[in-house]
């Protein structure tokens, strides 16, 4: 079975074309995604036309269907007058009724540009409440009646969807009437999803399936509500949904389960990524995933590295940190989520953002408490390696970044030094920690230099230099003492030819060099 587009689209399936999405995406932004869209709506409207002009009646259905789409995604100005006026002589059609529904009463109808000045005013209504015709209800009724092959329930339920026959007037009204004499059943279709969930709630007797499928049901209309840019009250609904998997999980947690990657996406998109990642590991408090199933611990992995990868694409990052964390939490450690962090991290930098990726790793570090050293030192050299692929805009932006930076190393030789197990003082002497010194002090020399080279800047090299120099001191002379306790020789001497090639000339980098010579002769 082949991968759909719109599966790839949402983060359905792992294709290798969503990242080259993403990134046009990320390049284009908002604005330019809204303009080809815009582009593409106007050029296909020209294509339904030309078809409308050539058949009339096989096209009818077809203008009055892209209008109504243009109007519920695009909004009601982009109706282009053709459809309206086409509306207005089939009001029997129900897709005339929707586009109504959206508009509201239309007193007057522009001409349409396409069609010939002489076209008899008496056609075009000027007030919808006066030019209803006494016999609509009856029309419609027939309509309906003699649908054939149309399921009556379905044409009821699609109007229903509206939600807004009330706005339409005496039209509205007609219409709301002849569909309710026609289909007895129609007011028990309009409750919502949202209502049948709350009755479900409310049922203390609910069944698991029943309860299951009514969470699914609102789930999958806050995402379609989403994405038409329709959805209101996200809080109430969202907290609806956390009510429903906060029952379900307990009732029957294999359904559950089952559904989660559907029901999260509801709950983020209207409670957001922090709050979804605690409602899950709320959800699953009782549950010891040690002795879980390997498929269980692979759906629940998957769920959260979702999770963490719409926090990413929404630039919320402390999002993507908090399903980390609690995935840890129900999990365990999992290496691969370290390369995933650096990964995103890294590009971050590259996008200017430095300084929020170095804060986000140093919260990440300091979670660990005295625990995890090895894996928290790999972080901070990753970041570190990063560091020097960031640009820098001015002064001020550079200080900020390396005051970030200089947090992140002193929390880390700060935590090992004051651990007092014999673990930590082996770790010490370590060649990760040897390491570490190296590319800290690597890493910030690279960001003072692009600062100075940074393009379409003309700055005096001679002037600036002496000022960074101070600022990165204190990152060095700690370094240079965790490496004197470190003592590898070889990370040493590299150490030193790394100082001696500072750039610039200035008092604080003599007594830099002077420092690691004191250090290490």
């Amino acid at each position: 079975m082949h991968d759909t587009l719109a599966d790839v689209l949402r983060g359905k399936v792992d294709h290798p074309v969503v990242g080259d999405f993403r990134l046009v995406a990320q390049e284009m932004g908002v604005a330019g995604r809204r303009m080809i869209e815009s582009q593409a709506l106007d050029e296909g409207w020209e294509h339904v036309k030309a078809e409308y002009e050539v058949d009339k009646a096989g096209g009818l259905d077809l203008v009055l269907a892209y209008s109504y789409f243009s109007a519920k995604n695009f909004g009601t100005e982009r109706i282009d007058p053709l459809a309206l006026k086409l509306a207005n002589q089939h009001l029997e059609n129900p897709i005339s009724q929707g586009l109504f529904a959206l508009t509201g009463p239309i007193s007057k109808v522009p001409v349409a540009e396409s069609e010939p000045e002489s076209i008899p005013t008496e056609t075009i209504p000027k007030e919808t409440s006066k030019t209803v015709p006494d016999n609509l209800e009856r029309l419609i009724k027939e309509k309906i009646g003699a649908a054939g092959d149309v399921n009556p329930d379905h044409i009821a339920k699609e109007l229903a969807k509206l939600e807004e026959l009330k706005n339409l007037g005496d039209i509205g009204s007609i219409v709301k009437q002849a569909i309710e004499s026609s289909l007895p059943e129609t007011k028990e279709i309009r409750k919502t999803s949202f209502d049948l969930l709350k009755e479900a709630l409310d049922n203390e007797t609910v069944t698991p399936r029943r309860l299951a499928k009514r969470v699914l049901k609102a789930s999958r209309r806050i995402l379609t509500l989403s994405e038409s840019e329709r959805l209101t009250n996200e809080k109430t609904k969202g907290d609806l949904i956390a009510a429903g998997t906060e029952r379900l999980v307990k009732l029957d947690f294999a359904r559950y389960l089952e559904n989660l990657d559907l029901i999260s996406e509801a709950l983020a998109e209207t409670l957001g990524e922090d709050a979804t990642s605690e409602i899950l590991t709320r959800n699953f408090g009782d549950v010891t995933f040690n002795e879980s199933d390997e498929k269980t611990r692979k759906k629940v992995n998957w769920i959260y590295k979702m999770g963490m990868q719409r926090a990413v694409d929404l630039g919320n990052y402390p999002g993507m940190m908090s399903y980390l964390r609690n995935k840890w939490q129900l999990l365990g450690f999992d290496s691969d989520d370290i390369s995933f962090v650096s990964n995103e991290f890294g590009k971050l930098m590259k996008r200017g953002r430095a300084k929020l990726a170095l804060i986000e790793l140093e919260k990440l570090n300091s979670s660990f408490g005295n625990n995890k050293f090895e894996v928290r030192i790999g972080i901070a050299l990753q970041a570190f390696s990063n560091l020097s692929k960031a640009p820098v805009r001015d002064r001020d932006h550079f200080n900020a970044i390396f005051s970030a930076a200089l947090k992140l190393f002193e929390e880390l030789v700060s935590s090992i030094e004051k651990c007092e197990e014999d673990i930590c003082n082996e770790l010490l002497k370590s060649q990760p920690v040897a390491d570490l010194c190296l590319a800290s002090v690597t890493g910030v020399i690279r960001l003072m230099d692009s600062y100075i080279k940074r393009p379409g800047k003309s700055i005096s090299a001679a002037s600036v230099y002496p000022l960074l120099h101070k600022t990165i001191r204190p990152l060095i002379t700690l370094a240079l003492k965790t490496l004197k306790q470190n003592g590898d020789s070889k990370t040493i001497k590299s150490m030193k030819t790394t100082i001696n090639k500072i750039r610039g000339e200035s008092s604080i980098k003599e007594a830099m060099v002077i420092e690691a010579k004191s250090h290490f002769g």
